[in-house]
């Protein structure tokens, strides 16, 4: 049986702008890891890097809890979640409205994973898109305590039990 190509486009990609010390700065430009907008077959996929460099390695380290949807998150990672959506949403919605996708998903390793979590935990409790809304990590750090209600559907997280990241306690 012969398999059918699969193609991938990337749609859109995320701008990574260095430090500026200026003070009209945008505090989430600190808070910001690069990400990649893809087209797979009939799935829209909004992939989120992980730690690469020293602003991401502050955005793992701003570990102090803020409110975040129906409990607490990481501060780091709720910003950066703020941080990516705020840049991705409008070529997200662009994509949607040119072509019917089934569903949308959003997935990440270590920091990009956590952060993928989280934004898909803020899509589903908004409703704002009109796709299914699945959301996959791996190695992710902890990012959230709370109720999570109906949101967990759809997040997946898959651990390596040797890797450290997903192990770390959030309050510690």
């Amino acid at each position: 049986q012969q398999q059918v190509p699969t193609k991938t486009s990337v749609l859109a990609c995320g701008t990574k702008m260095p430090r500026r010390q200026e003070e009209d700065t945008n505090k989430l430009d600190s808070f910001k890891p690069w990400w990649v907008l893809l087209e797979h077959q009939d799935e829209l996929v909004l992939s989120i890097r992980g730690s690469a460099n020293i602003d991401d390695i502050a955005t793992d380290l701003a570990c102090s809890t803020c409110e975040f949807l129906h409990g607490y998150a990481h501060e780091g990672m709720a910003l950066a979640v703020q941080a990516v959506w705020e840049e991705a949403a409008a070529e997200v919605q662009k994509a949607i409205r040119g072509r019917d996708y089934r569903r949308f998903v959003v997935c990440g390793h270590s920091l990009g994973g956590s952060v993928s979590l989280l934004l898909g935990m803020k899509l589903r409790a908004e409703s704002s898109l009109p796709l299914e809304v699945h959301a996959f990590a791996a190695g992710p750090a902890p990012a959230f305590q709370g109720e999570l209600q109906e949101l967990e559907k759809g997040l997946i997280s898959v651990i390596n039990r040797f890797d450290p990241v997903p192990h770390l306690s959030l309050d510690a």
